[in-house]
């Protein structure tokens, strides 16, 4: 890449990826992001992994008979532990389950992360109740990083820009891959439909994807200075 357009693009279609996988953990999803879904192409870029886990979801689209109820139900029992007799049972999206030793809420993680919002200047809102560790943070995190930067590269702030990127890098590292593929291999496990399971599988290919082009991000800014 070599202008400020093919940078702004990647930025907008990373920053979009973020934001529809924080949705879909968010809450039960609606007939907009079901219709989303269903017109990804069948041919989309990405791994064998990713590409699978579309694959996944789309087929499940199209065998469920009351589909928002059936995910519905799918979603509360396997985040939220609804119906769910044995916590085993259930993906809980929290950082801190993954990370402490008891798998608790309100843990260190949730701290540390939450340092790094603020640091941004930003916090969790009050509109949403949940601990700042759960990965619908974590990854509208990622995606309003990826609007600064094409904010930044637009006014050709290279300097800004490689700030953003090397906090994009630890991020990945130190919080959305030290839990979130252990989380995914949890959800493929105890949820009904493949819709999540699919959804398992695009959120761990994805991470891993991203965290391989912001290493490319981070050498092309170095070398441009």
């Amino acid at each position: 890449m070599n202008n400020t357009a093919e940078y702004s693009e990647v930025f907008a279609c990373r920053g979009n990826m973020y934001s529809f996988l924080a949705q879909l953990y968010k809450t039960e999803v609606n007939d907009g992001l079901i219709s989303s879904i269903k017109n990804i192409p069948d041919a989309a870029e990405g791994t064998d992994e990713f590409t699978d886990g579309i694959r996944i979801m789309k087929k499940s689209l199209k065998e469920c008979r009351d589909t928002v109820t059936e995910l519905a139900v799918d979603y509360a029992g396997t985040f939220l532990g609804a119906g769910k007799t044995e916590t085993e049972m259930s993906a809980y999206p929290y950082q801190s389950v993954y990370t402490s030793p008891k798998r608790l809420l309100m843990q260190d993680a949730r701290d540390r992360v939450l340092a790094v919002y603020r640091k941004f200047g930003l916090d969790r809102s009050e509109k949403y109740n949940e601990p700042e560790d759960h990965i619908f943070f974590e990854l509208e995190f990622m995606s309003e990083l990826c609007k600064r930067l094409s904010i930044n590269e637009s006014r050709n702030e290279r300097a800004e820009c490689l700030r953003l990127l090397n906090a994009q890098r630890d991020f990945i590292t130190d919080h959305l891959l030290n839990w979130i593929p252990g989380f995914c291999r949890d959800v493929e496990r105890v949820a009904e439909t493949g819709f999540y399971k699919g959804l398992a599988k695009i959120t761990t290919a994805y991470l891993q994807m991203d965290a391989a082009i912001v290493d490319d991000l981070i050498t092309e800014y170095e070398l441009v200075g």
